[in-house]
C-alpha cells in the first residue's frame, strides 16, 4: 500500500495565526509582538517630543522664589495642549496599528494585535512623560533664580488625562476595522464565484439540449430515409419531401 505524501503545513497555520502545537510559530509571534510593543514606545516618545515642540505653552509670573502663578486663567494653552496630545495620540495609535497588522497581524495572527495594544499603551505614557520633562528642568531653574514679576513659560503638560486612551484605542480600531473589510470582501467574493459556477452550468445545459436535438434530427432523418426505400416505387414520394432532401 502506497504511502501517501504529507506536506508541512504553512507557517503559523492555515488561518496565519500561529497553533497551539506549533512551537516555532508561537516564538515567532511571540518576537513579532515584542517587536511590535518596543517599536510602539519609541513611537510614543517621539510623539512625546513631537507635541512638547508645537503644545503652547501658559505663561507664568513668578510671585516668590519657587511660587508663580499663571498670567491668564483664562488661557487657551492649556486646552490647546491637550488638543494637540489628542492629535498625536489619534495619528500614532493608527501608526502603530498599521505597522503591527502589515508586519505581525496578518501573518501571525492575535498575539502580535496583543503586543501593538500593550505598545501603544505604554507610547501613550512615555509621550506624556517625555513631553512635559522637555524644558521642565530649565524651567524649575528659572522659577528658583527669577525675581519677582519676571514672565516664564511652563512646559507642555496633559490635564485632560483621557487622552492617553486614544493610543491604544486608535490602534486597535485600525486593526479591527482592516480584518472587518477583509471579511466582507470575502463574503462579497463567495456569491460571485456561485454565480459564475450557475452561469457555467447553465451553458453547459444550454449545450447539451442542442447537441440533444440535433442529434434526434439526425436519427430521425436516417430512419425516415430507410422506411421509404422499403416500399415499393409507385408509393415513394418525392425525393424533396424526405427529410434532409
Amino acid at each position: 500500500m502506497a504511502e501517501s505524501s504529507q506536506h508541512p503545513p504553512p507557517p503559523g497555520g492555515p488561518g496565519g495565526g500561529a497553533r497551539p502545537g506549533d512551537a516555532p510559530g508561537q516564538l515567532r509571534a511571540l518576537s513579532a509582538a515584542l517587536a511590535i510593543a518596543a517599536g510602539s514606545a519609541l513611537l510614543g516618545i517621539a510623539g512625546g517630543l513631537i507635541w512638547a515642540a508645537i503644545a503652547p505653552q501658559a505663561q507664568f509670573v513668578v510671585a516668590s522664589r519657587g511660587a508663580a502663578y499663571v498670567v491668564n486663567p483664562e488661557t487657551s494653552a492649556f486646552i490647546a495642549a491637550d488638543g494637540w496630545y489628542s492629535a498625536i495620540a489619534v495619528a500614532g495609535g493608527a501608526i502603530i496599528g498599521l505597522a503591527a497588522y502589515l508586519l505581525g497581524v496578518r501573518r501571525f495572527g492575535p498575539l502580535p494585535a496583543a503586543g501593538a495594544l500593550v505598545g501603544a499603551t505604554a507610547a501613550a505614557f512615555l509621550a506624556w512623560w517625555a513631553g512635559r520633562n522637555v524644558g521642565l528642568a530649565a524651567f524649575r531653574h528659572r522659577l528658583e533664580i527669577s525675581k519677582p514679576g519676571a514672565l516664564i513659560r511652563q512646559p507642555a503638560d496633559l490635564g485632560a488625562h483621557g487622552a492617553l486612551a486614544f493610543w491604544p484605542l486608535a490602534a486597535g480600531v485600525v486593526i479591527g476595522g482592516i480584518e472587518l473589510v477583509l471579511a466582507l470582501r470575502e463574503q462579497t467574493v463567495v456569491p460571485s464565484a456561485v454565480w459564475e459556477m450557475l452561469f457555467a452550468m447553465s451553458l453547459s445545459r444550454r449545450a447539451w439540449i442542442v447537441s440533444s436535438a440535433s442529434s434526434g434530427l439526425s436519427s430521425m432523418s436516417r430512419t425516415s430515409a430507410a422506411v421509404m426505400a422499403l416500399l415499393p416505387s409507385p408509393w415513394r414520394p418525392p425525393a424533396r419531401w424526405l427529410p434532409g432532401g
